[in-house]
């Protein structure tokens, strides 16, 4: 039997895997990241039913969960802003922030400046490119992708990654 058309499973990584539910039987299979060298893969499962995996919100890379305080400074037409930041979940490729609403534009590069909660309390600042914005309540949420890290950088973030 041919493959049916994509089916969206909302799914999200748990331990490195992305986790699908058959959509007949709804018994979960393990998918690895890796398999997905396309956009999508299909599977037969045992209970017979082919379908196609189309995987949602696939990242390339770990995302940890943090709660740490930073900074998020850039130069604005108003001159240079500086402002506490929450640093929500952290990337080797990006991070997410929450903070009080502020002037501050998609695609607009800005500096985080914060301490990882490791050991060695290593401080970071960080160029970054707002690749998201989206207000919750009172707080501005953004998607932020790191720009030309240095190695020293990329390191640091390698080891608590791996923690």
């Amino acid at each position: 039997m041919a493959p049916d058309k994509p089916e969206l499973l909302q799914a999200f990584f748990n331990k490195g895997v992305f986790r699908g539910a058959c959509p007949a039987c709804m018994v979960s299979h393990n998918f690895a990241p890796a398999e997905f060298t396309s956009k999508t893969i299909a599977y037969t499962c045992p209970c017979g039913r082919s379908y196609t995996v189309l995987p949602l919100g696939l990242r390339g890379g770990q995302r940890k969960v943090v709660n740490l305080p930073g900074s998020l400074s850039w130069n604005s037409a108003k001159g240079s802003v500086r402002v506490p930041c929450l640093v929500r979940d952290i990337s080797t490729k990006g991070i997410g922030v929450t903070l009080d609403m502020m002037n501050v534009e998609v695609a607009e590069t800005l500096q985080l400046r914060v301490k990882l909660d490791d050991a060695k309390k290593t401080a970071l600042l960080l160029p970054c490119k707002v690749r998201r914005k989206l207000k919750a309540g009172s707080q501005l949420l953004l998607g932020l992708e790191f720009e030309q890290l240095d190695l020293d950088s990329e390191s640091a973030l390698s080891r608590y990654l791996s923690q």
